[in-house]
């Protein structure tokens, strides 16, 4: 993997873990409006920030770091869902959150397959 990569992916995990710290604290969010609007007792935006703060720490390891990338893929997935559907606004920042978690889960994914293929784990 690349040094690019490598700076992208600890960068996207510092941001995953400032968000998802701010939510636990109880900083006021997007996340709270959303768990509101849905009717759902507000410890979901804390448990939301949980899910971004463990992301981001097992982003920063190499060994969980491609499992993080599609676990955070997926939590962008469904904030720029509900930028878009509930809130109606602007989903730029949770869309490019997203471009680049499945960019660093493809880049992952392909350089763990080609590292099992070398050592001969898959035929």
């Amino acid at each position: 993997m690349s040094s690019r990569w490598i700076w992208t992916r600890k960068l996207t995990a510092v941001i995953f873990l400032a968000h998802g710290g701010a939510k636990i604290l109880g900083f006021p969010s997007h996340a709270d409006t959303v768990v509101a609007m849905l009717g759902l007792p507000l410890f979901m935006a804390g448990l939301i920030g949980l899910v971004e703060v463990l992301g981001g720490l097992a982003l920063a390891c190499d060994r969980s770091a491609f499992y993080a990338a599609v676990l955070l893929a997926l939590v962008s997935s469904l904030a720029t869902l509900s930028h878009v559907a509930l809130l109606s606004a602007n989903p730029a920042f949770p869309l490019t959150m997203l471009i680049i978690c499945v960019s660093l889960a493809h880049n992952l994914g392909t350089t763990f397959s080609r590292d099992d293929r070398s050592r001969g784990r898959y035929g």
